[in-house]
């Protein structure tokens, strides 16, 4: 489905009139594409400690007008959650409708995403979810989950099943294009900024090259091969999911505990993949 409603080069002050960063010419400068590819010029995780301590959301916002500016938008990578979160509130000014309904319009009832949801009232009301867990010693032992991170829902909001995931990734590698459109997922999968390896979720990976970031994933060099990836990590949660565009696979793991295994399961997957077809 492709409205233009939106373009990625749409200035967010035109959106969010309201909107203030540190530096004046910045916050006229940022774009939906900055925001949704990391380049806000804004600090690493901007905002990501309040969240923690349960702040709100609009708040997070407002305290965005002090926070020193690093850079202008599109020169640098800096992973954010609160300022990409913007992206939400955009959608809803331009439709005015909330960002959960139009995620249930456009994604989770075309696509028939059973279990989708937004909200801790969501993850509750389903009987079936699973309970995250924190290691505590040698054992992993149940624990709550932490509200803060459903104050921003479009990094860190949405419940799926393994199920719902299985069709995420067929959309993601074509399989829908009616509904996710070609153009919009290539452009999405473009590398739009050069990042560091370092990391702990990807940075030990053998055969890894160069990595960027595109709009809202994460593009890999790994054996001679483009890979389409992101990771996630909440208390007690963890979830990894990665595309090869050019086998037409890809992978999808859920944990409710931040297992050693998620380190390594994507390089894993695809070198036995490999392995398997020589």
């Amino acid at each position: 489905m492709n409205e233009e409603l939106i373009y990625w080069d749409s200035k967010v002050k035109d959106y969010l009139p309201d909107l203030q960063l540190s530096d004046p010419a910045a916050t006229e400068k940022l774009t939906i594409a900055h925001l949704l590819s990391q380049t806000s010029g804004l600090p690493s995780y901007a905002g990501t400690e309040k969240l923690e301590n349960n702040i709100s959301y609009e708040q997070l916002i407002q305290d965005l007008a002090v926070i020193p500016i690093l850079y202008m938008p599109g020169e640098h990578y800096n992973y954010q959650n609160v300022v990409f979160s913007l992206t939400g509130d955009i959608l809803a000014g331009i439709t005015n409708q909330s960002f959960e309904k139009l995620l249930k319009e456009y994604i989770f009832n075309p696509l028939n995403l059973r279990h989708a949801s937004i909200g801790m009232d969501a993850y509750l009301q389903e009987h079936n979810h699973a309970f995250p867990h924190i290691k505590a010693d040698s054992m992993w032992i149940p624990t709550t989950v932490k509200p803060s991170y459903y104050n921003i829902p479009p990094a860190a909001g949405i419940n799926a099943s393994i199920n719902d995931m299985i069709i995420w990734v067929k959309a993601m590698l074509g399989g829908y294009p009616d509904i996710i459109p070609n153009n919009t997922r290539k452009e999405i999968m473009k590398a739009h900024i050069p990042t560091a390896k370092a990391s702990r979720y990807f940075g030990k990976w053998d055969n890894l090259g160069q990595t960027w970031y595109g709009l809202g994933w994460r593009i890999f060099e790994f054996d001679d091969h483009i890979l389409v990836y992101h990771g996630g990590y909440v208390q007690g949660f963890r979830a990894e999911i990665a595309l090869d565009l050019y086998r037409n696979i890809g992978i999808v793991v859920l944990m409710n505990a931040a297992s050693p295994l998620a380190d390594n399961c994507i390089p894993m997957f695809f070198d036995l993949f490999v392995e398997k077809q020589q």
